[in-house]
């Protein structure tokens, strides 16, 4: 080897060591999102996660960290099943919207008469039925839920739906015009899962499991009931566990149309694709493009008609996190927590969810690292009115219209009043 060659081949091994090290530290530099969803586990107390991401660029991503069951030290893994909490209605709304695609209900359909064995009671029934398009939007003017539902060991996995909200005097007392307040309620889509079993003559998690998720190729979910340990038991179901880790095993609930549903994160990004799509699975039409379309924003009401975007469309909310908008819900029930959310506009969504349900938890943080995954563009600045309003007519001490439980009402009133007063051109919102 000459002088010259060794010269050439030290500065290719100089060059060759030098981009090694350039990538290395770059990979430091820019940790995975599985090493910030660990830290951040770590940091807020929380024993494992499970997330999903879709892009058009490529397709579906999951991950799982952390801890499947804190007292056995399993970990969890992509196959692993989750609790989702209120996330479940997304999934129900659609087994409504697939009946009302196919003719086998309507939106404006009368829920009273659907559910003649309830007695709904609605002052202004005559002009202004309860339906199912207010179920789906919590606009029907219905309590949300009694404390009894919660907290009870007596609920059973197969107990007629009807059983328990029948029992409950006052529960389907209409407390506001349908149609024209928002107020989020449980008990509503349970009278909708009532209303899928009236239409389809069988039990709302058959139809669910067999003509909604197996179409849609969710074959790792089911609405049926499924916990740790006996003779419900599911070993790819991950343990619930409360602040400190404390394990809690699933449980039958009164509210289970409403929480009840297990799946996985590959089947959550399943759930979302067909979301962002033309509403067509194997070529026919699954769900109506024009329903899919309503899942967000809220329409007909008040807030609505004035150009606000509080509360629900068929099934998502519109949220407004880190200058990001999308369509969301989120899910918690005993031992779970979950969020999910889509940005029709860029056909992109995040699912993520965790097995501890803390009061403490910074939650937010999680739903940022995927929006940031997802490299979702910042929205526009609020605008801001460009003409001088007189502003004082707004300042007050307001208090919530209605009451998610009717019997804690007084709590509203006192807790969750809100004072509004100016701060030189704008409106300064202070809570107790």
């Amino acid at each position: 080897m000459t002088p010259i060659q060794a010269m050439c081949n030290a500065g290719f091994v100089t060059k060759f060591l030098l981009i090694s090290l350039l990538f290395t530290l770059n990979a430091q530099a820019t940790p995975s999102i599985d090493g910030l969803f660990g830290e951040a586990l770590r940091k807020e107390g929380l024993s494992g996660a499970l997330w999903s991401i879709v892009t058009p660029e490529h397709g579906i991503e999951t991950g799982a960290i952390g801890i499947k069951n804190a007292a056995t030290g399993e970990r969890m893994m992509n196959a692993t099943r989750t609790q989702t909490g209120s996330v479940t209605k997304v999934v129900l709304a659609i087994g409504v919207l697939h009946l009302i695609t196919t003719g086998k209900l309507s939106l404006d359909a009368d829920v009273a008469a659907l559910l003649p064995q309830l007695a709904i009671d609605n002052p202004w029934a005559a002009s202004d039925p309860v339906t199912v398009r207010h179920l789906m939007m919590h606009t029907a003017g219905l309590e949300n839920f009694r404390l009894s539902q919660l907290f009870s060991q007596c609920a059973r996995p197969t107990a007629p739906l009807a059983q328990d909200i029948m029992t409950h005097n006052g529960l389907l007392r209409v407390r506001t015009r349908p149609g024209r307040n928002y107020a989020y309620s449980n008990t509503g889509y349970i009278l909708l899962a009532m209303v899928i079993e009236a239409v389809t003559k069988q039990p709302y998690e058959r139809y669910m499991d067999r003509s909604i998720l197996a179409p849609l190729s969710m074959r790792d979910s089911t609405f049926v009931f499924r916990t740790q340990q006996g003779a419900d038991a599911d070993p790819k179901l991950a343990m619930g566990h409360l602040d400190r880790m404390q394990p809690y095993p699933v449980t039958a609930s009164f509210m289970r149309p409403v929480e009840q549903f297990a799946t996985t994160a590959h089947d959550m990004g399943r759930f979302m694709q067909f979301l962002l799509s033309d509403g067509k699975v194997d070529g026919d039409v699954f769900v109506a493009p024009e329903l899919l379309a309503a899942l967000a924003p809220p329409k007909g009401t008040e807030a609505a008609n004035h150009g606000l975007d509080t509360g629900h469309g068929l099934a998502l909310a519109v949220r407004d996190r880190n200058r990001v908008v999308g369509a969301c819900h989120p899910g918690g029930t005993v031992g779970f927590r979950s969020m999910l959310c889509i940005f029709p506009e860029h056909a992109k969504g995040f699912f993520v969810a965790f097995n501890t349900n803390s009061e403490t938890a910074d939650y937010e943080r999680f739903n940022r690292l995927l929006t940031e995954r997802l490299a979702m563009p910042p929205e526009s600045p609020v605008p801001t009115i460009a003409n001088a309003v007189d502003l004082a007519p707004w300042r007050g001490i307001y208090v919530p219209t209605t009451s998610g439980i009717a019997s804690l009402a007084w709590i509203d009133v006192v807790f969750n009043a809100t004072h509004v007063g100016t701060a030189g051109d704008g409106l300064l919102l202070r809570t107790l």
